[in-house]
């Protein structure tokens, strides 16, 4: 795989089939959004944008004529600004949208884009639904996203409403994917919120045919997972350590290949897998299991490279360090500026969110984008 380094910045802490994790303490993991600067992975000089001839070029010519695209060829009329659009302002009625973080530097999300697409995407979309209105012809896709009720979930669920998605929101929280679903529909997008456990094979099989009657799937983001904050291995019992892979490793690989034929006999679809900065590097972690777990979502990911051949499913991952979710945010407020000083910064919710809609709209198969709060995020493409 190709490395390179682009321009952007922390952790999901992911909305979660199950109770939502305190973020990790200090000194849990370096590394874990608390980070010493001396402590950061060194940036090889392969790793920066020089590693990838087009980008310059290409980001340039973007700018110049005002805008970007998500590939080589020339950009889809309306669906740069549909995309664009969808990393601004949704509603003063919801203060806690991602879209109200900062909007993510134009510059690299081009670069972003020139790096993950090969040029041979362009144009392969899958096919979307077609629903008749009068004499008007409405296109519209598709978009299952697990554990959207609330975190960086539902930012991602609320982007993607925003960019054109109908959305299946799937949480173990009703009540919060009920609430989600109703943000999503008052902004003019058809929602189905399910109260689903995503570890059930049930459940499972419940979010696809949901997505099916809204005529999709045509995307997938498994971002549901987390840990519980009680005992981690060794302490934890085995079934108590085994729940955590289960949720954040085996659900993500059945919930994927339940879509795959639904997605091909749509004519392909885009995997997002949401991993973690702690299933990256050798540092200690403060949860074995889940940085196990997540590092093997990461591979799961880029050994299914293949998948954009064999069935048109383009399967893509985020490895984002600490996001700056209300949980972090809090932690961070509570930090002394020494603290501050010697830990990586949160990375807004809308910079993820941002690099999952150019993912879904122009990534290639296989690739992992890994990213770090007030560093450039590392796209690993085949």
């Amino acid at each position: 795989m190709r490395s390179v380094a682009v321009r952007c910045g922390s952790e999901p802490f992911n909305a979660s089939c199950c109770s939502q994790p305190a973020p990790p303490i200090r000194g849990s993991r370096p590394g874990c959004g608390l980070q010493a600067a001396s402590d950061r992975p060194a940036r090889r000089s392969s790793d920066t944008l020089a590693a990838c001839p087009s980008v310059l070029a290409d980001a340039a010519a973007r700018l110049a004529i005002g805008g970007f695209s998500y590939s080589r060829s020339a950009p889809t009329a309306g669906s740069s600004t549909r995309q664009a659009q969808a990393c601004r302002a949704l509603s003063a009625a919801d203060p806690d949208a991602w879209s109200n973080q900062p909007v993510a530097p134009r510059r690299w999300r081009s670069a972003v884009s020139a790096c993950v697409s090969d040029g041979k995407s362009a144009g392969r979309r899958s096919r979307p639904r077609r629903a008749t209105s009068g004499e008007s012809v409405i296109m519209v896709r598709t978009a299952i996203v697990t554990g959207a009720g609330n975190g960086l979930g539902r930012e991602i669920a609320l982007g993607l409403a925003h960019a054109g998605y109908a959305i299946v929101v799937a949480d173990l929280d009703e009540r919060a994917a009920r609430a989600c679903g109703r943000l999503i529909e008052a902004r003019g997008m058809p929602a189905q919120a399910l109260g689903a456990d995503v570890r059930e094979r049930g459940d499972m099989n419940r979010i696809v045919a949901a997505a099916q009657k809204l005529g999709g799937p045509h995307v997938l983001v498994n971002n549901a997972g987390g840990w519980t904050p009680q005992r981690q291995y060794p302490q934890a019992t085995p079934a108590e350590w085994a729940a955590t892979i289960s949720l954040n490793l085996m659900t993500p690989m059945l919930l994927s290949q339940l879509v795959l034929d639904p997605m091909r006999e749509q004519g392909g679809g885009a995997i997002i897998n949401i991993a973690s900065s702690g299933g990256i590097g050798f540092e200690s972690y403060g949860s074995p299991e889940y940085g196990a777990a997540k590092a093997g979502l990461i591979r799961f990911t880029a050994s299914l490279a293949s998948l954009e051949s064999s069935h048109g499913v383009r399967m893509m991952c985020v490895a984002p360090d600490w996001i700056g979710l209300s949980r972090a945010q809090a932690q961070w407020e509570r930090m002394s500026a020494d603290e501050r000083a010697a830990s990586r910064p949160l990375i807004p919710p809308a910079e993820v969110v941002s690099v999952v809609l150019n993912l879904i709209q122009e990534g290639v198969g296989g690739t992992v984008v890994e990213m770090w709060g007030g560093d450039q995020p590392v796209v690993h493409a085949p």
